[in-house]
């Protein structure tokens, strides 16, 4: 999947292009809207971000299970390493010591992730706080890229802003900016 960022200057305009993809066949789930318009917004049946898109908390999940995978792992080859702690130690515990660390490293991540705003997201803060723009985002399998650009085109109500891959990758920062 790819996603796709446009800026509109009116809401109807993102009213229209959301409608315009509807009818040729792009579902209600992969559009979705981000405005400081909220008002505006729920009159017209757009679909937003939710609460946890608007936050940073998958990909900081992801990264807290990353450094758990490491952390356990360095606590497990610790306990293999010393032999007084080998003997005291069966393999079950230490498995579930494995379990224990990486779980929690996730969730201290996850808690982490509250804290932020989404890190895709947060490029486009300015612009949609200062400026009044509403940002599109539209998530297309590759193969529909060139059509949905194609119909969005059509309407001549747009500026393409962005895209990206919808992969979460949590170690990287690429991202195709257009304008």
């Amino acid at each position: 999947m790819k996603r796709l960022y446009f800026f509109t200057e009116q809401l109807d305009y993102a009213n229209q292009i959301s409608e315009h993809l509807h009818i040729n066949d792009i579902h209600n789930h992969q559009i979705q809207i981000l405005t400081k318009d909220e008002q505006g917004f729920l009159t017209r049946y757009l679909h937003g971000k939710t609460y946890f898109h608007r936050l940073d908390l998958m990909r900081a999940s992801e990264r807290g299970f990353l450094v758990g995978l490491a952390l356990a792992s360095l606590v497990l080859i610790f306990i293999l390493v010393k032999p007084q702690l080998a003997t005291l130690i069966n393999s079950t515990l230490a498995i579930m010591t494995f379990g224990l660390v990486t779980l929690f490293c996730t969730w201290l991540g996850a808690m982490l992730g509250f804290t932020y705003s989404n890190h895709q997201l947060a490029k486009f803060k300015d612009v949609i706080g200062d400026q009044g723009c509403h940002l599109i985002l539209i998530d297309v399998p590759y193969k529909d890229e060139k059509r949905v650009r194609y119909l969005i085109d059509l309407l001549n109500e747009h500026q393409l802003a962005a895209t990206h891959q919808t992969f979460v990758q949590p170690c990287h920062r690429h991202f195709n900016t257009g304008y």
